[in-house]
């Protein structure tokens, strides 16, 4: 199964490689409040079903990864530091009060998409407490004396217990790794912070003082400290340009109309925007996953529970004993009745949505596994394009960072044998311009002139093959597009826009050119890193028009291994015809290289993903 690839690893590999350690720290929603009773919200959404698939196995139970553990150090009801616990990774490491089903915060699809990403053993170690400010609790020993009174009192006292437990954790690793090698090591890989709630209603100046507390608030002061956090915390765990992701409060989703809500969330992400930590920090405006479909359906609830609670309590009033009977009302009948009511408000899909959507209150984010499934998976993607930044050196200050020219590669071996190129690098014979003269050879690549929007297609039609290529974006702008099963134009015929094609976007993208769709199509895109457009990238199709099958497998820089990032099945949508490159409009500048293809190829798999 999928799911058990997701967190296993094979023992020989685990041994050779360190072993990834990141931190994961907040209050509440770093916790976690999300009961795996909201699971199926997940499953029943489209957009989130390929998500839902890695979080559970065969039998529907939340996945047990065996290569990745979780050593954990968490709070109580109040907040106050209550225990450590450790172990694989799976659900049950949210919050550790009121657990319900069992809890998850974003560590659980944080972990899976990060070891699918890495494949390498992976430590988390997560430390979070309810009801936690930056201002106090977490101020970092850089910030200086705090000046609002009322949160003097231990200030920093939670920044020093991460530090701590990281350090703890870090003296012994095997005690919560069991699989830990001496030899091999470990390597700070990576911290998550998600946090704010208490800021965002905390002590901080007004813009203008003459309005008083009608005043937007003035959270420069959170940037500040901040920054300092990451400076502190790349110091006291010696770990310079440690990667750093902040997941910027998104209480409300996009739509929050709270002026504070949106001056904190952008003081939030001013460090994630400062020179001195480009490339080494970023920002998941979480805002995105918000579960927007909760909120009329929480609305309701609210109004059916209130029209409730004025019904009972007139019929109260009513009885001549002034309520004395009705105080000994049996709690279930009246539970029952309050049910009805809700029920009776809700469409069968928002039933369904509160009660498998909703364990938890607004303030986190409705406890939907929805959104905490989303929120760890975007981390994790954001983690991995800052560790991809500092491996090619633009991570790190004082380092020059190599032009995508300067990046030597081969076309692997298995390709070689087994294709034949379509593309000779000298000249465009072979291959059709629409428009005429809009593309041109450059350097050996196959490149765009900008013109406007427009194809090139091969010349010979394709019915079942392995298409290779190299190819980069030249130029900021949309991304190229390689289209499949399109309609070759009668001569003299007007070709119809992009041939009528399915088109597959080498950094994540799909398009459904057919006649009367022109939609997003049926695809899936699987979990992947964030690519660089602006950098050369390696691109492996799978075709077979007679089964309505494509598939995409992408990998950078060029040569490296590859992972599956597009796969398409659409029997009716099958069709024999050319090979194309599309320009979407007029300005881009695609280049293209190393095009080569295998006919009729008999082992139907990636060879650029062994």
């Amino acid at each position: 199964m999928l799911v058990l690839l997701l967190c296993s690893l094979s023992p020989a590999l685990a041994a050779n490689k360190p072993l990834k350690v990141f931190i994961l720290v907040g209050q509440s929603n770093m916790e976690g409040h999300a009961q795996t009773m909201t699971f199926p919200a997940i499953a029943k959404d489209p957009k989130t079903a390929g998500l839902y698939k890695d979080m559970v196995d065969a039998a529907g139970k939340p996945v047990i990864c065996d290569n990745v553990w979780i050593a954990y150090t968490y709070g109580d009801f109040n907040g106050l530091p209550a225990g450590n616990k450790s172990g694989k990774l799976t659900a049950g490491f949210g919050s550790q009060h009121h657990v319900g089903t069992g809890k998850i915060g974003p560590e659980f699809t944080f972990g899976i998409y990060m070891h699918k990403m890495l494949n390498e053993p992976i430590l988390l170690i997560k430390a979070a407490w309810g009801g936690k400010s930056l201002m106090g609790d977490f101020r970092p020993p850089s910030a200086g004396d705090i000046a609002d009174e009322k949160a003097k009192k231990g200030p920093g006292a939670f920044y020093k217990l991460v530090i701590d437990y990281v350090k703890e954790v870090l003296a012994d690793p095997k005690k919560v790794y069991p699989g830990y090698d001496p030899q091999a090591g470990y390597e700070l890989a990576g911290f998550v912070w998600f946090q704010g709630f208490n800021d965002l209603v905390g002590n901080y100046p007004p813009v203008d003082p003459t309005k008083g507390k009608n005043s937007i608030k003035d959270y420069s002061e959170y940037s500040r400290l901040l920054a300092c956090l990451i400076r502190d915390v790349r110091k006291d765990l010696s770990a310079p340009n440690l990667p750093f992701v902040i997941g910027v409060m998104g209480l409300g989703g996009s739509d929050d109309a709270s002026e504070n809500g949106a001056a904190f969330r952008k003081s939030m992400a001013a460090p994630g925007e400062m020179e001195e930590f480009k490339g080494t920090v970023a920002n998941v405006f979480t805002e995105k996953y918000w579960p927007v479909e909760l909120d009329p359906v929480s609305a309701k609830v609210k109004a059916a529970k209130e029209e409730f609670a004025k019904e009972v309590k007139l019929k109260t009033a009513s009885n001549s004993d002034g309520g004395k009977k009705n105080d000994k009302q049996d709690k279930s009948k009246l539970e029952a009745d309050k049910r009805a009511k809700i029920e009776k408000a809700l469409t069968p899909d928002e039933l369904f949505l509160l009660d498998n959507g909703i364990s938890n209150f607004t303030y986190h984010y409705y406890g939907s596994a929805k959104f905490f499934g989303q929120v760890g998976k975007a981390f994790a993607e954001a983690m991995v394009d800052l560790r991809r930044a500092d491996a090619h050196g633009d991570g790190n200050r004082g380092k020059a960072k190599a032009s995508p020219e300067a990046t030597p590669y081969k076309v692997p071996e298995a390709i070689l044998q087994q294709t034949k190129p379509i593309f000779d690098g000298k000249t465009l014979e072979g291959w059709i311009q629409v428009p005429a003269d809009s593309w041109e050879v450059k350097d050996g690549a196959m490149a765009s002139k900008g013109q406007s929007r427009g194809w090139i297609y091969t010349t010979k039609d394709y019915t079942k093959y392995r298409l290779f290529f190299v190819v980069r974006k030249a130029k900021k702008g949309h991304a190229p597009g390689f289209l499949f099963f399109g309609t070759r134009p009668a001569e003299g015929a007007q070709a119809l826009d992009s041939l009528g094609a399915i088109q597959f976007q080498p950094f994540g993208g799909h398009w459904d050119y057919r006649p009367g769709m022109n939609k997003t199509g049926t695809s899936v895109t699987h979990p992947h890193p964030n690519f660089k457009s602006l950098e050369w990238i390696q691109v492996e199709m799978l075709v077979d028009a007679e089964t309505g099958t494509a598939r995409m497998a992408v990998a950078q820089p060029p040569g490296s291994k590859a992972v599956e990032l597009i796969t398409f099945h659409e029997p009716k949508a099958g069709k024999t015809g050319p090979i194309a490159w599309q320009i979407h409009n007029a300005g881009l500048l695609d280049e293209y290289k190393d095009v080569r293809v295998e006919v009729d190829p008999k082992d139907f798999d990636f060879l650029t993903t062994k």
